[in-house]
């Protein structure tokens, strides 16, 4: 009893999460921009690969993209759907301080619903989306040239052809 008890305490005391990206944020340089802007700068303390269950696709406008769309998840899990992520593992208080800058610094902004993944060892994984799905839009050559090196840093035992086959399948369905 003492043991799960004391389980339960340690992750309530945990500070730390695994924050599931899936665009633009598969690239490391791109997401320490945001780190850079976090009250807390400290780099993430590891990154891995990570299969995000729920179906990827393209929605909105975004100004820094050339007023094209960018990534979100649908927010329920799909059977059988990969979305290939990367996990960063960094503090509760950074994983909110990105949510916010993500969101515009509104509460009430796209990614303001969390998404509650699992476990990394003893740390929790989570990512942010759209509340619903959004109607689909084109992104622009830039965004997916970005998520592309995400790709490549992430999964680079895929290959070059398996990640522009991932990305033509996202485009077209």
């Amino acid at each position: 009893m003492n043991e799960k008890f004391n389980a339960w305490t340690d992750m309530k005391k945990n500070d730390l999460v695994w924050y599931a990206c899936y665009g633009s944020n598969l690239c490391a340089d791109r997401f320490m921009r945001y780190i850079e802007r976090c009250a807390d700068h400290t780099p993430p303390r590891d990154s891995k690969p990570v299969i995000i269950p729920h179906k990827l696709y393209f929605a909105k406008a975004s100004a820094k993209w050339e007023n094209k769309a960018v990534a979100f998840v649908e927010p329920l899990p799909v059977e059988g759907v990969r979305t290939l992520g990367r996990a960063y593992l960094i503090s509760k208080e950074q994983f909110a301080d990105i949510q916010l800058m993500e969101c515009g610094q509104s509460k009430k902004g796209w990614y303001r619903h969390e998404l509650k993944l699992g476990v990394i060892g003893k740390y929790p994984i989570s990512c942010f989306t759209s509340p619903g799905i959004l109607a689909a839009n084109n992104p622009s050559e830039k965004y997916l040239d970005v998520i592309r090196k995400g790709l490549r840093e992430t999964w680079p035992e895929l290959g070059r052809e398996a990640h522009e086959k991932y990305l033509a399948d996202l485009l077209n369905g």
